[in-house]
């Protein structure tokens, strides 16, 4: 059995890493470096994959906030938690510290890609965004 999991890893291994780092999985992303190792992939191209899915994963949060502001707002779950007023500061915040904000909860886990989101949704320069999130 577990032949025909490496078998198949080994097929869609490169898409398997990318999504594990885009989604926030660092225990998917061990397991499948761990498998990446088994099958002799090199350390960089796990490592590679893993950045590239990393950059994507913000990436699509930062565009989710940017052009879907007003449909977060009408989620009902999220409805009292992101407010108009909240907003407003959370814009004022990113203007100010949107750059060493986007640093910092890179490392924190279940705030990465909230974090990106409101990056999204305050308005943030895309350019600015790439530029901190790319390095």
């Amino acid at each position: 059995m577990f032949d025909s999991f490496l078998e198949y890893y080994n097929d869609f291994s490169a898409i398997f890493i990318v999504l594990g780092s885009a989604l926030e999985g660092e225990n998917s992303l061990l397991l499948l470096s761990g498998v990446s190792y088994t099958l002799g992939h090199s350390y960089w191209y796990v490592v590679g994959l893993a950045v590239i899915g990393g950059i994507l994963g913000e990436s699509i949060g930062y565009t989710l906030g940017k052009y879907n502001k007003e449909r977060i707002y009408s989620i009902p779950v999220l409805s009292h938690i992101v407010t108009e007023k909240r907003v407003k500061v959370m814009e004022h915040f990113y203007q100010n510290h949107g750059g060493k904000t986007l640093v910092i909860i890179r490392f924190i886990y279940g705030l990465r890609t909230a974090g990106a989101i409101m990056a999204g949704m305050s308005g943030m320069r895309t350019t600015k965004f790439y530029i901190y999130n790319i390095f």
